[in-house]
This record gives structure tokens, C-alpha cells and sequence, in this order.
């Protein structure tokens, strides 16, 4: 895992002026850990964050006059100090060297760091938050020591049973959540929270039929389905909403894990929930959003801070006072998943920054990034607000920020490999430089008004996709099936038709003996689905739109044997959507 760590040395401090420095001498406010290799200790901490953090590179807020704990290491190994609480952490270390190391989110929204070859000495240890308004709780334990061991998810069969037979819902008290973060217990990168090893409940019941959990804490869902699959949830009805849920469509038994969004203190003790019924219920469902639509009023949007390396070296260039704008070509490399969260961070970006502008004068600055492909950008401004933007002129990012030096990664929506880029920085107002929204629909439509590819052949040689999925039986020439569509997996079957999300266990495999096979799907609530197919010769095959926004692919003169079937959506999802699969035997249905 990628660490949020910053290296400070305390002699040349980047304290701004008039804020108290650090006190790493000062005796601890809650007392001393001593510790050797082997095994941890804890001690409990009340979050007393009264100032924002001194040194500029640090977030959160804490009290800098005396640390919240001591660790006297005396061992020989690897240490690890690291943090549970219901607020969102951050960790300061001062060690016996005098170098700062400053984290916020390492165990999801949790502090953690790792110190490979530790001195022996005295560690000056400050628990902070995030942010105070958004604390969640006051209370917080520390933990230091060895390394944990790793941990593996406990099995099914000790858990208690949930059974719903479709009549009035079911429940359970449970204890939610645990020490152990989601990636941590081998869950997929799309399951937040923190989970104890051992499963909450065992559910079974007439499908389709949802579970949803209900605390004061903020909670967590994580589902792992009879055939392997799993569903995660944080909050069900959007902002604002803290009570998870999954809606489940297929038959057997599945095993539940609750758990909590931030974790918390080993002094605290929440309860929870356990609801089995036939709808979620508890709020109004968020409508999804159809990708075919674009709201020009929607250009940008705050984001949050993540782990990107901001020392990474880029560009630079300069907007001077006297002009008024300015032209730099860049190019796209190697990328990642955009791992900013904000409601316009779409797409893949360097982890280090494309180029810096330093932009001379006051004043609103507009960044526009055009090129061939379609572009993405994200941006750290002078006082450390980060901004997001896709899609603010037809294909084109788009970002407001003010005079000073501004951080900038430059990407792609889908992950299309090299690039070439034009960034251009104009004096002014994001809503005064840009075209006006009646002309920005105009430049969309003719964007989106291609006509798409229904299905093509595709070419594929790598490992990430494989392994088992449930067999369907074609009854009468055909079958239909409710499935869960979607994932976090760029598509890496390369062709025409070849893109979108997938998992990388399949859907579903079918066997056949029929010359020519139709394979289709549909979401059941909205959405943009893709699907891949891998015939029994070995060929691939691709589908994003063939009718409407739902795929379609026809394979013929594969020979008998079995096809394989994944279901995915254009978009990246953290949570599956309901989708219903169908194959037959035949040609393909016409599309719209």
C-alpha cells in the first residue's frame, strides 16, 4: 500500500508564522508505551485538537504543546504505530532523530505508519483529527508495536442464522465492525470500513430480498455471495445517510459482515442492527446517473486529499502578471484510477503531476485541458484545496482556480495508454471563459451522437480475468438470469467495443452445442452496462451499446462447449447494480 507520509525535519521547520511549533520534549499527555520486538501495546487516548496542525504539509488539527503519547522502542524489528477511533485520525511522529513524520489515511480513513528500521529511542507520538466538525467521537486508542500478524476472514459455518421467507422483515442484534480494515481482511478495494475477522450473521431467504444494517455509528456492509461474489455498501441513500444496504437477488446462503466506516476506540462499544427484508427501506433512493446526460452547470467540484506523490516532479510553467493566457503541451503516460473522491473525479491520472503553473498576478484563473482524447484533470491551488473535472466542455476538463501556484495532473477518462494534451490557462472566471452552456450541449450531442459499435471481436493474452461462475443451463434454447453487473477492473480485452468496468471473476458460464449464440443485458433500475464473452474456440468478444445503453453479442462457429460471461458497466462502480442476463440460442435481437 501506497503511504501518505510526509518527512519533515524539525530544523528547517515550515511552521507559518505565529502558530506554535511542535513540542516533542514535553512530557506526554496520556502516558508512555515501552516496547521490544514482538507483540503490542495500546493505550487510550481523549482528542484534544484545539489548532490546526503547525506545519504547513500536515492536515488536521491537534495540540501541539505536548504530545499525546511516548513509545520508547527498544526492539530490533520493523514497528508500527497506528490508530482507532470514530473520528477521522491523523498521526505526528517525532523521533529520536528529530524528523516528523506526519498521516492521515493509510488504514482507509485510519493513520497508520511503518517505520522498516527503527531507531531505538523516544517517539514524540500526536493523535489528531481531520477535521473537527466532521470528528464522529472524542475517544481514540494508539497501538504500537511489531507488525500485526496478517489475517484471514473467518469461515461461515459458526456464524448465527438470518432466514427471511418474504413476509415482514427479520433482525438481529450484532456488534459491528472490528480492529481490521477491509483490505486488510482480503475484501475487495471497493469494501470500505472496518470489520472484525469473523462473519456477523449467515442470511438465507427468498429472493430478491435486501440487507441492511441500522447504528448511531456510522456503519458498513460487506456481503459475500453463495458463488463467491461480493456486495458492499456504506451509505445507501446517499450524503448524508449512514445505514448501509444491499439489495441480493440470488438464491442460497451468503455471509454479512458489519462493520464501521471509521472504526473506533477499543473503549467504545457500538451496537447495530441486523435488518433482513423485502425492500431496503429507510430513505429515498438516489436515481443513477445516466451517463448520456451532461449538466454544464456541473464543471467542477471540491475533492478530498488523497495519496498522490506531490513531490513527484512535472512541468512548469507561468502565467505573468501582464499576460493573459498561456499554452503548454503535455503528455499523458502511465496512469492510475483517479483516487480523489468528488463528485467530477472520473477517469485515471498520473500519480505524480503533469506540471505546475505558477500564475502571477490576483484573480480567477480558468485551467482547459483539450486534446484528441477524452481528458480529465485534477488540481491542488496554493492554499491546498484540491478540484476535480471531467466533462466541463463536451469532453474537456475544466477548473477554476486563483492566482498562485496551482498543482495539476492531467489524464484520461478510460485508461487509452499515451496521450497528447494541451493545457490552457486564461484569466477570468470559469463561467466567463468557457462557452455558454446552450453551446457546450450542442458540442456534447455532437459527441455522443456517433454511432456506437453494437459488439466486436477482441484480443486478449493477460491473467486478470478468470475463475469460477455460476453454470446456467439453456432450457427451451434460452435462459435468463438476475446477476450483479459491474466493478472496479478496467476492461483489458482490447477491441473496438472493449471498454467499460468489470470483475474479474466472471458472471456466468453456459454450455452449448448451438451454431450461433445471443448473449444480452439489461439494468434493472438505469444504468450503462458492457459484457464480455469468451467463446469455447478462445475468442474474445466485446458489447457496450447495441440497444440503447445495454450490450449485446452474437458469437457464431465457436464449436461446443462453454462460453464465459462477465457483465460490467461503463462507468467504474464500488457496488454492483442489478442487471438481468439472457442467452439464446440464435441471432442476435436487433437493437435501437
Amino acid at each position: 500500500m501506497l503511504r501518505l507520509g510526509l518527512l519533515l525535519a524539525l530544523a528547517v521547520s515550515s511552521v507559518p508564522l505565529g502558530a506554535q511549533p511542535l513540542n516533542p520534549e514535553a512530557s506526554p499527555r496520556h502516558g508512555t508505551l515501552q516496547l521490544a520486538a514482538g507483540g503490542s501495546e495500546a493505550l487510550d487516548l481523549v482528542l484534544d485538537v484545539p489548532e490546526t496542525h503547525p506545519e504547513v504539509d500536515c492536515v488536521g488539527t491537534l495540540n501541539p504543546s505536548a504530545p499525546d503519547a511516548v513509545v520508547e522502542w527498544r526492539g530490533s524489528g520493523p514497528m508500527r504505530l497506528w490508530v482507532r477511533s470514530a473520528a477521522d485520525a491523523t498521526l505526528t511522529v517525532v523521533g529520536p532523530d528529530g524528523q516528523m513524520e506526519c498521516v492521515d489515511d493509510e488504514d482507509g480513513v485510519q493513520p497508520a505508519l511503518l517505520y522498516e528500521r527503527p531507531q531505538t529511542g523516544r517517539y514524540a507520538v500526536w493523535v489528531g483529527a481531520f477535521g473537527i466538525a466532521e470528528m464522529g467521537g472524542t475517544e481514540a486508542t494508539l497501538y504500537a508495536g511489531s507488525p500485526p500478524e496478517p489475517v484471514r476472514l473467518g469461515a461461515a459455518t459458526e456464524a448465527p442464522m438470518l432466514a427471511f421467507d418474504g413476509g415482514s422483515e427479520v433482525t438481529m442484534d450484532v456488534d459491528p465492525g472490528g480492529l481490521h480494515h477491509a483490505e486488510d481482511l482480503g475484501m475487495p478495494d471497493y469494501c470500505p470500513g472496518f470489520y472484525h475477522a469473523e462473519p456477523t450473521a449467515r442470511v438465507s431467504g427468498v429472493a430478491p430480498y435486501a440487507i441492511s444494517a441500522t447504528s448511531d455509528t456510522d456503519l458498513t456492509l460487506a456481503v459475500r455471495t453463495r458463488g463467491g461474489g461480493w456486495l458492499c455498501n456504506d451509505d445507501q441513500f446517499g450524503f448524508g445517510d449512514t445505514d448501509p444496504g444491499v439489495d441480493v437477488q440470488g438464491e442460497g446462503e451468503h455471509t454479512v459482515w458489519v462493520g464501521t466506516f471509521r472504526g473506533y476506540a477499543r473503549t467504545e462499544s457500538p451496537s447495530a442492527t441486523l435488518i433482513v427484508s423485502a425492500e431496503l427501506d429507510g430513505g429515498e433512493t438516489l436515481d443513477p446517473v445516466d451517463p448520456g446526460m451532461f449538466d454544464p452547470r456541473s464543471r467542477f467540484s471540491e475533492a478530498t486529499y488523497v495519496p498522490l506523490d506531490l513531490d513527484a516532479d512535472g512541468m512548469t510553467a507561468t502565467l505573468a502578471a501582464a499576460d493573459e493566457t498561456v499554452e503548454v503541451s503535455v503528455e499523458v503516460g502511465e496512469v492510475v484510477s483517479n483516487p480523489l473522491a468528488g463528485d467530477n473525479c472520473n477517469g485515471y491520472i498520473p500519480v505524480g503531476r503533469t506540471l505546475t503553473l505558477a500564475a502571477e498576478g490576483s484573480g480567477p484563473i480558468t485551467l482547459h485541458a483539450t486534446g484528441d482524447a477524452d481528458l480529465v484533470m485534477a488540481a491542488r491551488d496554493a492554499d491546498g484545496q484540491w478540484f476535480c473535472s471531467d466533462d466541463a466542455t463536451g469532453r474537456d476538463p475544466a477548473i477554476e482556480v486563483q492566482a498562485g501556484d496551482t498543482a495539476i495532473w492531467i489524464g484520461t477518462f478510460s485508461d487509452s495508454g499515451e496521450e497528447s494534451a494541451t493545457l490552457i490557462a486564461r484569466r477570468g472566471a470559469i463561467d466567463d471563459v468557457l462557452p455558454p452552456p446552450d453551446e457546450i450541449d450542442l458540442d456534447f450531442d455532437d459527441l455522443v451522437m456517433d454511432d456506437p459499435i453494437p459488439y466486436s471481436e477482441g484480443l486478449y493474452d493477460g491473467n486478470e480475468l478468470g475463475g469460477a461462475a455460476e453454470e446456467l443451463t439453456l432450457t427451451g434454447g434460452g435462459v435468463t438470469r438476475s446477476v450483479a453487473a459491474g466493478g472496479d477492473l478496467p476492461n483489458p480485452v482490447e477491441g473496438d467495443a472493449c471498454v467499460g468496468h468489470l470483475t474479474a471473476a466472471p458472471t456466468a458460464q453456459v454450455a452449448s452445442v448451438a451454431e450461433t449464440l445471443a448473449f444480452t443485458a439489461s439494468p434493472d433500475q438505469g444504468g450503462d452496462l458492457m459484457m464480455v464473452v469468451q467463446a469455447p474456440d478462445g475468442r474474445w468478444f466485446c458489447s457496450d451499446d447495441h440497444n440503447g445503453l445495454s450490450p449485446g453479442i452474437e458469437v457464431s462457429g465457436a464449436g461446443d462447449g462453454t462460453y464465459t460471461i462477465w457483465v460490467g458497466t461503463f462507468g467504474r462502480l464500488d457496488t454492483p447494480v442489478d442487471a438481468t442476463l439472457r442467452v439464446q440460442e440464435g441471432p442476435l435481437p436487433p437493437g435501437d
